[in-house]
């Protein structure tokens, strides 16, 4: 029998490592670790899963127990996916792409992601990928034209309008 784990604050190969790390020190068999889940193999005794929330605190990670904010960190594992994405589903609009991942209403991931977040969806997916739009200025990867087709905006306008409400700058004096 396997358990499910879910990880809040593992967002990187880092913390994957990481946590297999505390899993192997632990002596927890672990065939599957991706961001933001861990599949062990049997249950965790309450002190096992004690001492693993200690040993992931340390390093900056906790375990989830609520389903909610299960549901919230998988949405912002999916939205920074699609993000980095380039492949055929980096088309799809970010509502579509949620429902066929999570195959939940629209409507109600929203509403369960402002319960657990202190900005709406739609804030939290602006402030996303103007964090992306940033890190494509400063690593010099190509115009604003190619930029703004790349993180899917309609037009470069579109872009620097987004980015100037979220930054107080253009693109251009950002550079």
């Amino acid at each position: 029998m396997t358990m499910i784990l879910h990880i809040k604050h593992m967002v990187s190969s880092r913390c994957i490592t990481a946590v297999k790390t505390e899993l192997s020190y632990m002596k927890i068999n672990s065939p599957k670790v991706e961001l933001g889940s861990v599949e062990i193999d049997g249950n965790l005794t309450s002190q096992e899963s004690d001492l693993l929330q200690e040993r992931l605190h340390a390093v900056g990670m906790e375990l989830i127990q609520d389903q909610k904010t299960i549901l919230s960190n998988r949405i912002k594992l999916f939205i920074d996916e699609l993000l980095n994405s380039q492949d055929e589903n980096s088309d799809l609009h970010i509502s579509v792409y949620l429902k066929n991942k999570l195959k939940m209403d629209y409507i109600q991931i929203v509403r369960i992601f402002a319960e657990r977040n202190s900005l709406t969806l739609k804030q939290y997916i602006i402030g996303e990928r103007v964090s992306k739009v940033k890190q494509l200025i400063h690593d010099h990867t190509g115009s604003l034209t190619e930029i703004a087709e790349q993180m899917h905006y309609s037009s470069s306008a579109h872009l620097c309008n987004e980015f100037k409400r979220v930054t107080g700058n253009t693109p251009k004096s950002y550079k």
